[in-house]
């Protein structure tokens, strides 16, 4: 069998080639090799500044290499930072960006206020055991809600509840430290009611604000919970709706008069899945949002709605809303 490559033709290996010499240089001049003439064996040209090599005790070690650490990734700038990142991996159950507001000398302890039930834990580890029972407890988390939160300095905190999963009353407290990896979470304290009877009643929380309350009516709607957003009127608050394209015109006195009202306008909007409130703004007392359902027929719709501070809770004094309304395709 003769072989694919005949002898007489097989390259000979780069290893097995004859070096080739550089030329002899002038007499007195240093041969300076760079790197791609090295790499073909030959040698630059003679050198004009250095007609003679430097003595060794001239020649200098190169700096030591010193390891630079990167950023990490995930630094959080700010205690808020923080805190905003805690409720987002909340929402979303997602554990591993849960933790990362969390060290091996963070500090979690958690009181059960209606059994008395009290645990500490500490570190990545024991911290991860306790959001892995509690997320499980939480099913999908579709009715969490919490309705106040604030900050002061690196305290943080915020009010809470999951009645349909037996979570009432909570209170959360955070304690943010600032450490080489950004800030990270150094004390968190946690009480609240937990009850293993699904649907719990739970405790209102009253807005403590005029942004508050705007907050609580928003979320009652996406849920078309009645109660809590009847939470924010009064028998003495006054609905007003105007249709535009129609003329048509109507008030609304009282508890039982705004709950006709939104019974009326939740059955035309359905499952609520288009509708959007694209611009909402508050100012003193006074909030406004623009929004809409197209494909359920409201479209160009504007709300205002006044406060008032009322036994120390706020609530509506006055709500004008107008938009348009087309049954055609309802």
């Amino acid at each position: 069998v003769q072989p694919i490559w005949p002898q007489r033709l097989r390259p000979t290996p780069f290893w097995l080639r004859p070096h080739t010499q550089p030329s002899a240089a002038p007499s007195g001049t240093r041969l300076v090799l760079t790197m791609g003439a090295a790499c073909a064996g030959k040698a630059a040209g003679p050198s004009a500044a250095s007609p003679t090599a430097p003595p060794a005790s001239a020649l200098q070690a190169p700096a030591e290499a010193k390891l630079v650490r990167p950023p990490c990734r995930y630094a959080l700038a700010t205690a808020s930072e923080a805190f905003a990142n805690h409720m987002a991996a909340s929402a979303t159950k997602d554990m591993d960006r849960l933790l990362m507001d969390y060290t091996e000398t963070s500090r979690m302890r958690v009181y059960v206020g209606n059994t008395g039930e009290f645990n500490e834990y500490v570190g990545l580890a024991n911290i991860r055991e306790l959001y892995t029972g509690l997320l499980e407890d939480l099913g999908d988390a579709s009715d969490v809600k919490a309705l106040i939160q604030g900050r002061e300095d690196n305290m943080c905190f915020c009010a809470w509840e999951s009645p349909a999963h037996g979570y009432t009353r909570c209170f959360d407290t955070f304690v943010y430290e600032l450490t080489e990896d950004g800030w990270k979470t150094k004390f968190h304290n946690v009480t609240g009611s937990k009850d293993s009877v699904p649907d719990a009643a739970a405790r209102p929380l009253v807005p403590t604000s005029a942004a508050g309350a705007l907050e609580n009516y928003m979320a009652a709607m996406a849920a078309k919970d009645m109660d809590r957003l009847l939470a924010d009127y009064t028998e003495t608050s006054r609905l007003r709706a105007y249709v535009g394209n129609t003329g048509e015109f109507n008030e609304y006195v009282g508890l039982a008069g705004v709950r006709e009202f939104y019974a009326g306008l939740w059955e035309d909007l359905g499952d609520m899945s288009d509708l959007r409130a694209p611009i909402q703004v508050r100012e003193d007392n006074m909030c406004f949002f623009a929004w809409e359902a197209p494909s359920f027929g409201y479209t160009r719709g504007m709300d205002t709605i006044v406060y008032e501070l009322t036994d120390g809770e706020w609530k509506t004094k006055f709500h004008n809303t107008t938009f348009s309304r087309d049954r055609r395709g309802m």
